[in-house]
């Protein structure tokens, strides 16, 4: 629906300014010095004339800009900008041959290399609409994340309590636990005030290090498993496979999807499989986390809706370099991520 809306809102726009730089100049020239494009009988070609004119290659534009549209929505900062550069050739080539096949006859007295022209101009235009398009969402974005990271210091300011009291206090019971030599007590507590930390500290910055918040939903998949049965532990598959790397991600975008899953597929009764896999290649990351709905048959939508923060940062942050599926079968729930890190 949004690419119809882009492409109508393009298309208009395009075709007002071909009448404003075609007809109107024709017609006010007609107008104050008299016609000057005539028909073979001799008559002067009026102004609804050369208008109707122009209106043949109306769907000839259409496709065009829609094509535009597509290659923009689709295959920018997909590939290299080389390769771009030869896709944004596709528009006009088509939209060419389209006309051609529309209107032969125009082409039956001349070579069809006139349409090399045109075909690397709607190519230039391609490029050149995507690149603004593209500076200008971007413009928007970083306004919306300094309103968004405003607002997040509000809250945190609001809600939090004074971190150096809490990180002070684990580090009391962090000794205590030692001094009892209570070594699985002081580990836990270590890593809680890890946790706590990241949280803390690094959850207001808009990009953290991936090795960072991998080392972070670690942390949080160690203290959630210490504390459950061993017939929920060998129930759990969990597989990270990232590597030292220098990526970038934002801060707890992922973590709400395990949580959904511990939420909605942990059952101490009734131990279920449920699977996390992370990994990544190159500069795309790609998690699975699958669980059986162990709740009620009702929260089988609650999957959903739980994890609304992470879509909406997703579309916000990576709108066209990511994609989000939630799959439901027989009472199994699967999510699946893929996204390209910077």
């Amino acid at each position: 629906m949004k690419l119809l809306r882009n492409w109508c809102i393009h298309f208009i726009t395009a075709w007002l300014l071909i009448i404003l730089f075609t007809v109107v100049p024709y017609a006010y020239k007609t107008l104050t010095t008299g016609p000057y494009i005539f028909k073979p009988d001799g008559s002067s070609v009026s102004f609804l004339e050369y208008s109707r004119f122009h209106l043949r290659d109306l769907s000839i534009i259409g496709l065009f800009l829609f094509l535009t549209e597509i290659t923009y929505k689709f295959v920018y900062n997909r590939v290299s900008l080389i390769y771009y550069l030869l896709i944004c050739l596709l528009p006009s080539l088509t939209a060419a041959l389209f006309s051609i096949i529309l209107f032969p006859r125009k082409y039956d007295s001349f070579s069809y290399l006139i349409l090399l022209q045109p075909v690397l101009l709607g190519g230039a235009y391609v490029f050149a609409f995507s690149l603004i398009r593209a500076y200008f969402r971007q413009k928007k974005l970083q306004t919306i994340i300094q309103k968004q990271q405003f607002q997040n210091e509000i809250d945190a300011l609001q809600a939090q309590i004074n971190p150096h009291f809490l990180f002070n206090s684990l580090n009391y019971l962090f000794s205590s636990a030692l001094l009892e030599k209570a070594e699985s007590t002081a580990e836990g507590i270590s890593t809680l005030s890890e946790m706590m930390r990241h949280t803390v500290q690094e959850a207001r910055e808009t990009f953290v290090d991936l090795d960072s918040e991998i080392r972070f939903i670690e942390n949080y998949l160690k203290l959630f498993l210490d504390r459950m049965p061993k017939s929920i532990q060998d129930k759990i598959i969990i597989s990270i496979n990232v590597g030292h790397n220098q990526l970038k991600i934002p801060p707890l975008l992922i973590i709400p999807l395990i949580e959904n899953a511990f939420k909605y597929g942990i059952s101490i009764e009734n131990p279920m499989p449920l699977e996390i896999n992370i990994e990544l290649k190159e500069k795309n990351l790609k998690m699975i986390v699958s669980n059986y709905i162990v709740n009620s048959t009702s929260n089988v939508e609650g999957t959903k809706t739980g994890s609304w923060n992470s879509q909406q940062r997703l579309k916000l942050l990576y709108p066209n370099t990511h994609r989000l599926q939630h799959h439901i079968s027989h009472q199994r729930f699967e999510v699946e991520l893929d996204m390209i890190l910077n």
